[in-house]
């Protein structure tokens, strides 16, 4: 560490940021002195719940327990009170910072499952036949309070919840002032019961600097108000950039998306789910100029003449094309808009690759640099062809059958294209077709895979990674490899894992938030 004693601060500050996702680094920077202590427990406060989604059983009781005592020893007197007598904290250290600060990232579900598992300790000795949801409820917003009250968050996902359902509501407008002042990513997924209706309709004079915007509202949930609140919301941003709407009434949706035309000079990206465009004008979004991706997901109605604006726009350079589980009218129109994107994509995620878009592909899109299917079972040949000859360096293949994986597992190792450095398998296939991909590429002159992303729906996680690790010792090529594994994360996962590690691969576990190095979650868990 002597090496760092005469850095500026602000140098060592630059250091720590580069440092903020490998946590195992950044714990054993907590050790080195104050000042580096003082700098690195911000960067581990930012987004403490991320390990949440990693870990199961009792070791997650442990973790979020660790958790929940942290924000409970910051809270104040009169928080305090409200919690029974052997809650008070008389055998909690008064905490060294205050935690709830650096919070710039958060889930409010997550603070009751934090509690849940603090509870759960806690009362693990006392016989008690009483209803413990009204005290859960009252610690977790006891705690939601201490954050809104000190923080300054940059993200935040509000749902219904059983436990939190209520105390958002109960909570007044002026108490969310300071902490959603500087947000800029928002997500709001209102269920059958919406219990944050007053919420919704206060987060235009309470947040207007959002750059994200992402909507789910249930189809029993879609009435006036909740779409009222909604159009307001992105109404009152400045500079919005990115939203993403999934509206299950169809009468509503046209309401929201018309609030999208109100930002065509600072979209960016915009994405549209179980979007029924027969009643919707898509044609607006070809006043949105600086559009780069666009996105239908379960979309139906969508038909040429709704895209004809779209189609005609010069100014619009699209990079990213996305398309799956739609009900097209017109066959042609993915190959229309890939044609019509041309030079400028980079980025094309299709169901399936026919040979009219794969014929646009070859001539009108020769910088295409990443490929998604989502492959269902179909006619392959156009589909290898091209991708064996194309200068692909990010491959994703999505499939939620397990026989159909495997067709395409089977054969797509002798299909890698030469410059292809990252491959993501994201479904149900079996471990033995995995072990085929890797043996038919590991004798391919190819050497350029680098990177491999696998999202385990089936539990097989430790047979992934032991064959990575045969591979890994056959093709001395591979660098990282990311795991989201389907079924949490086993001492099995863990020393495979680490074992791959020491072969001088970067390994990490990724849910859809973030990704955690495997050194650090184990070194985590410890705390």
């Amino acid at each position: 560490m002597k090496t760092f004693e005469n850095f500026p601060s602000e140098c060592l500050r630059e250091i720590f940021l580069c440092l903020e996702d490998d946590y195992l680094e950044l714990y054993n920077c907590l050790l080195v002195n104050r000042f580096w202590c003082q700098q690195v427990v911000p960067l581990l406060w930012r987004d403490p719940f991320r390990n949440l989604p990693y870990i199961t059983g009792e070791r997650a009781d442990r973790f979020s327990h660790s958790l929940c005592g942290s924000y409970i020893s910051a809270l104040n007197e009169d928080e305090l009170n409200i919690m029974h007598s052997h809650d008070r904290r008389h055998n909690l250290p008064a905490p060294s910072f205050q935690y709830s600060l650096y919070l710039r990232k958060l889930i409010f579900s997550d603070i009751q499952t934090i509690v849940m598992s603090w509870f759960k300790i806690r009362m693990s000795h006392v016989k008690s036949d009483h209803n413990d949801s009204p005290r859960i409820k009252l610690i977790t917003a006891a705690i939601i309070r201490l954050i809104l009250r000190t923080s300054c968050l940059r993200e935040v996902e509000i749902s219904d919840h059983f436990i939190t359902r209520g105390i958002l509501e109960s909570i007044p407008s002026s108490s969310y002032q300071q902490a959603f002042s500087q947000l800029r990513n928002l997500k709001v997924h209102v269920g059958s019961f919406p219990s944050f209706a007053g919420l919704l309709k206060d987060l235009p004079k309470l947040c207007t600097h959002l750059e994200e915007i992402e909507y789910v509202i249930e189809r029993s949930a879609s009435h006036f108000e909740i779409i009222d609140s909604s159009v307001n919301i992105m109404s009152a941003q400045r500079n919005l950039k990115k939203v993403s709407m999934n509206i299950a009434c169809s009468s509503m949706q046209g309401k929201i998306l018309s609030a999208v035309n109100l930002h065509k000079e600072s979209l960016i990206s915009l994405s549209l789910t179980d979007i029924d465009l027969s009643i919707v004008n898509l044609n607006r979004i070809a006043e949105c100029t600086r559009l780069e991706s666009l996105c239908f997901y379960s979309c139906r109605g969508i038909i040429t003449n709704g895209c004809r604006k779209l189609l005609r726009s010069s100014s619009i350079q699209l990079k990213s094309l996305t398309f799956e589980k739609n009900q097209f009218s017109d066959e042609n129109l993915i190959a229309t808009l890939v044609e019509k994107a041309g030079k400028s994509l980079l980025n094309l995620s299709v169901d399936e690759l026919s040979v009219e878009i794969v014929d646009a592909l070859v001539k009108f899109c020769p910088k295409i640099e990443e490929l998604t299917l989502f492959y269902e079972f179909q006619d392959l040949d156009a589909f290898l062809r091209y991708f064996k000859k194309s200068s692909i360096n990010r491959f994703t293949i999505i499939s939620d059958i397990m026989s159909d994986a495997t067709i395409i597992l089977n054969v797509l190792g002798k299909h890698i294209p030469p410059n292809l450095e990252t491959i993501n398998i994201c479904g149900y296939f079996d471990p033995e077709s995995f072990e085929k991909f890797l043996s038919d590429y590991s004798h391919s002159p190819s050497t350029s895979l680098r990177n491999f992303f696998i999202k385990d729906f089936d539990g097989h996680s430790a047979k992934y990674l032991k064959a990575l690790k045969d591979y890994a010792r056959f093709k001395n090529t591979l660098k990282s490899v990311i795991i989201e594994p389907g079924l949490g994360i086993t001492d099995e996962v863990l020393d495979v894992a680490q074992s791959i590690k020491e072969l001088g691969i970067d390994v990490s576990f990724l849910n859809h938030l973030s990704s955690i190095d495997v050194c650090a979650l184990r070194e985590s868990l410890t705390l």
